[in-house]
């Protein structure tokens, strides 16, 4: 018989005793000698036990074995009658285990066992032979959940050739692009110029003044319009021009937008001042913009100029003249479990592992959790910043960027016309005042000013003209706003401050130009054509209408004669007084009034020289004050007085 028992550990064997000649257990107790039990180890000389079996009862018998005779991975026992024989010889065979030098290393006295496992058969391991929850957060190694979350974040090949990280770091470069979140919000009601939306509770008067807004759903969705005014006690928002459709529960967003330079729109001279009452501060008018060719008959009159617009200040001197883990594999079979702690390298193959034998199942919950949180929130990788920190970043980016553009290919088109039968918004002019950028072929990335929309013919006129006709380009329309000029600063745009402005004015409004509208000089002889002037001129010198019946060139009885003019220059000279000059230094460059006026004082007036500190010579006025004064010295050779310089 052969039994298994601990390497090194005193035990006591049990084995039975057949009496000789019969099949019967040797029931009567017998009496042992010291040869008849002999243990040979790992097949040594054999040699007496150190003590003899004892009965037990019914023919079993026990023999103790020592912790010394137990050091041997196999012992051979025989129980031999040695004098006559009064039963049937027995051997017994001792397997030992739990030691390196035992039969088995194993210890089966421990319930998990670190083994070396040099091979596997091909498809050892399958989701059958895995206990649920075998494989757990305790089993698994932190080096290597480390492994698996390093592969995933750093292998740039499963990702189109970029890593996490270097996904981080775009999505980092893009947030710094963008601009802060967008404000958006649904209307509660409004008109064809209206919002009005209870969550807009800004409390300034046109605090949304100048922005845009652009619509997000519904029959006017993807319509942007300039919001002109904002009303805190009603929620309104105002804008222009008006939708094609009255605002009723609509999305929008509120776009961010700047002041309009006209001339860089238009490309170099604006001509889209066509009505209503325009102000403007121009500082540049090309010579001879305004000539008689220029003004229509009877566009300034009376009605148009305020009264004193234009006095003598107005006019310059010389116009008058002319006049802006523990992978534990449950051996159930062998009736014990094996460890992972010891594995041979590289042992474990993907040849070995059966397809799909680490499943959902197999892995417990904790150890999923494990390597998921390792991956996603661990920012070593990182830069200091972990997968939750790049979703993060994505919502934010998400929140910042407008709603998505409406897009779409041309059917055909023209270099001021795009034709697409996607376009199926029903009214006329949905998309005008957007923006249709063209994003492929020979017109791509050029920008353009949707002018109108006809949607029977679903097309899109825009301006100015592309550089190539349109063909089946695909293109984007960019939210946009009309321009109101004197919205943008206020009350009088500042934009159009060089260059050539032409412009057709159809209307100005009564009194718009006044005097202090026109700087002093501002219209002087430069400024006029010769021939406006020459008009003017003839009109002003041969109308006997506005003369009762005659015209300047008839004889003027009214004009001064030398004798006048000599009268009054003498009531100048003899009459008129000039007031004492103020305290100060006297100028390098007086009028004559002024140098008279010095010259007069310092010969009338009191005039002290002053030796108490530094010597100087002072000039008072006639109420005794020290008005200039000057520094003397003298070195014996040379007397000076210093430039004057102001009292006291």
């Amino acid at each position: 018989m052969e039994v298994l028992r601990k390497y090194g550990v005193a035990t006591t064997i049990l084995f039975p005793l057949i009496d000789r000649g019969t099949q019967d257990f040797e029931s009567t107790p017998v009496t042992f000698v010291a040869a008849d039990t002999q243990v040979s180890k790992d097949e040594a000389v054999f040699a007496n036990t150190g003590s003899t079996p004892a009965h037990e009862g019914n023919g079993m018998y026990s023999l103790a074995l020592t912790a010394t005779e137990m050091q041997a991975a196999r012992l051979m026992i025989t129980v031999v009658d040695a004098a006559t024989k009064a039963w049937e010889d027995q051997a017994i065979v001792i397997s030992t285990y739990g030691n390196a030098s035992g039969q088995h290393p194993f210890d089966l006295d421990t319930a998990i066992q670190n083994v070396n496992v040099a091979s596997m058969d091909a498809g050892t391991v399958t989701a059958s032979a895995i206990a649920t929850d075998a494989i757990g957060a305790a089993e698994l190694a932190t080096d290597a959940v480390n492994e698996i979350r390093d592969a995933i974040l750093s292998d740039s090949t499963a990702f189109a050739g970029a890593s996490i990280a270097t996904i981080l770091a775009d999505t980092d470069d893009i947030q710094t692009r963008l601009p802060a979140t967008l404000t958006t919000g649904t209307a509660d009601s409004g008109s064809a110029t209206t919002v009005v939306d209870a969550v807009r509770t800004e409390a300034d008067t046109d605090y949304w003044k100048g922005g845009l807004i652009r619509f997000t759903s519904g029959t006017i969705s993807g319509q942007t319009r300039l919001i002109t005014a904002f009303t805190p006690g009603t929620d309104t928002i105002t804008f222009a021009p008006a939708a094609t459709q009255a605002v009723s529960t609509n999305t929008y967003e509120i776009l961010p937008f700047g002041a309009v330079d006209v001339r860089l729109w238009n490309g170099t001279v604006p001509n889209n001042l066509v009505s209503g009452a325009v102000d403007a501060d121009v500082s540049a008018i090309q010579a001879n913009a305004i000539n008689a060719a220029a003004i229509a008959t009877d566009a300034i009159t009376n009605a148009k100029i305020a009264a004193d617009a234009i006095g003598s200040s107005e006019f310059a001197q010389a116009a008058a003249d002319k006049i802006w883990s523990s992978a534990t594999r449950d051996l159930t079979a062998l009736g014990f479990a094996l460890g992972t702690s010891d594995f041979a390298a590289a042992f474990l193959t993907a040849a070995l592992i059966a397809t799909d034998a680490i499943g959902a199942a197999e892995l417990a919950i904790d150890a999923v959790n494990e390597i998921r949180d390792a991956i996603l929130s661990d920012s070593t990788p990182f830069a200091g910043a972990s997968i939750a920190t790049i979703l993060a970043d994505t919502d934010d980016i998400q929140l910042r960027l407008p709603s998505a553009l409406t897009t779409g290919t041309a059917d055909s088109g023209s270099t001021t016309t795009m034709v697409d039968a996607a376009r199926t918004e029903a009214d006329t002019d949905y998309w005008k005042g957007s923006l249709i950028r063209f994003t492929s072929g020979t017109i791509a990335d050029q920008t353009r000013l949707i002018t109108a929309f006809a949607p029977g013919t679903d097309t899109v006129t825009f301006s100015p003209a592309t550089t190539q006709a349109v063909g089946t380009n695909t293109y984007e329309i960019l939210p946009f706003g009309a321009v109101d000029l004197r919205l943008w600063n206020g009350g009088a745009p500042n934009n159009l401050v060089g260059g050539a402005v032409d412009a057709d004015v159809s209307a100005l409004q009564a009194a718009v130009i006044t005097a202090a509208a026109i700087a002093t000089d501002a219209i002087g002889a430069a400024e006029l054509a010769t021939d406006a002037v020459n008009k003017i001129r003839d009109a002003i010198l041969s109308d006997s209408t506005a003369f009762a019946g005659a015209n300047i060139d008839a004889a003027i009885t009214t004009r001064a004669t030398p004798a006048q003019v000599n009268t009054e220059v003498s009531d100048v000279l003899k009459t008129d007084t000039i007031a004492e000059q103020a305290q100060g230094a006297p100028t390098a460059t007086p009028t004559f009034e002024e140098a008279l006026g010095y010259l007069y004082m310092a010969l009338r007036n009191r005039l002290d020289i002053d030796t108490t500190a530094t010597d100087h010579k002072e000039f008072f006025n006639n109420a005794g004050t020290v008005i200039w004064k000057k520094a003397l010295t003298d070195d014996g050779t040379v007397y000076s007085e210093a430039e004057g310089i102001t009292g006291p």
